[in-house]
């Protein structure tokens, strides 16, 4: 049966050659067109996904108000001390990390000497938090000293060539800070949110020359500090959320007479949202759009829709014009 068929259209194909071709091009360029849509729209959807905790994983976002109701500024980032505040409030978020981009730092090691971006000073539960492939070290203490990092492969290569890395002693930022190299990592994959090339360890700020405990505690004005929260499977933040505008009464006092809920808002955002639905004052990276996703899928949907058309009414012609003859 399959074999009458294939001969059928072989010799549909030898008899209408133009056509046949026409048919067949308009159709192909209109599948891979789709294909390749298709792909990018699948990529836009994967950011961050790849994290086993995807979807319990949600990063806390601060709004400030110039007047009631009136959003003047909405950051991605908050102030330092809300992320242990808020793992103390509730109980119910299992692990908290809290990540601090610095930007470019100047990395010395012997005679090498270069600016490096991607510079993040991040805690001991990092890793809980995101899959991060770890080749040496270990990444449940790697972070846990301060004055301590962890490179990517490519940098490890770059300043230390064969050498073995871990232990070794890297200079920052004109050699005011030494820090030993304590892990390894791969790089962040590419639909990630965020991709540091050097990790610190974040006790390295309870240094009062770098930064300070005190700060860490009580500065609720440098919203610098991206924060993690990593609930329990399933879990409704809803719950949580709901309790934000008190938790900002009890613990933060921003002055005068107005509470602090109608001044400033906290929001838990999904990790796997962030790519695509956020786009805040001061995103780690430029984000996609989620428009921008649907757009591109109607017009997948429409040159589908018109290379078979195109296919049927080209096939239905040649077949009327074998039934004319």
């Amino acid at each position: 049966m399959i074999k009458n068929y294939l001969k059928s259209a072989l010799r549909s194909i030898t008899r209408h050659k133009f056509i046949s071709f026409i048919n067949i091009f308009g159709l192909t360029v209109g599948l891979t067109c789709c294909l390749l849509i298709l792909t990018y729209i699948v990529n836009e959807n994967s950011y961050d996904k790849y994290n086993t905790n995807a979807d319990d994983t949600y990063r806390v976002t601060r709004t400030f108000y110039s007047a009631p109701g009136v959003e003047s500024l909405h950051l991605s980032a908050v102030a330092p001390p809300f992320g242990p505040l808020l793992q103390n409030a509730f109980p119910d978020i299992k692990k908290m990390t809290r990540v601090l981009y610095t930007g470019t730092s100047a990395l010395h090691y012997k005679e090498k000497l270069f600016n490096e971006t991607g510079t993040a000073l991040a805690d001991e539960n990092f890793f809980d938090v995101f899959d991060v492939s770890v080749t040496k070290g270990n990444p449940h203490t790697a972070l846990n000293n301060p004055y301590s990092i962890m490179l990517t492969e490519e940098l490890a290569k770059k300043y230390f060539d064969k050498e073995d890395p871990i232990n070794k002693t890297v200079r920052l930022d004109d050699n005011k800070h030494e820090f030993k190299v304590t892990g390894i990592f791969k790089p962040l994959p590419a639909n990630a949110h965020l991709h540091p090339e050097m990790l610190l360890s974040f006790s390295t700020l309870k240094d009062s020359v770098v930064y300070g405990e005190k700060n860490l505690q009580t500065n609720f004005g440098n919203n610098a500090f991206d924060t993690y929260l990593l609930f329990p499977r399933g879990y409704n933040t809803a719950r949580i959320e709901a309790q934000l505008p008190a938790f900002l009464d009890k613990y933060v006092n921003l002055g005068g007479t107005v509470k602090t809920h109608l001044q400033t808002k906290l929001e838990l955002q999904k990790l796997t949202d962030i790519h695509l639905r956020s786009h805040l004052d001061d995103e780690l990276e430029q984000n996609g759009d989620i428009k921008r996703v649907y757009v591109f899928s109607a017009i997948a949907l429409f040159i589908l829709l018109i290379a078979c058309i195109n296919y049927m009414n080209l096939s239905t012609a040649v077949r009327f014009c074998a039934l004319k003859k």
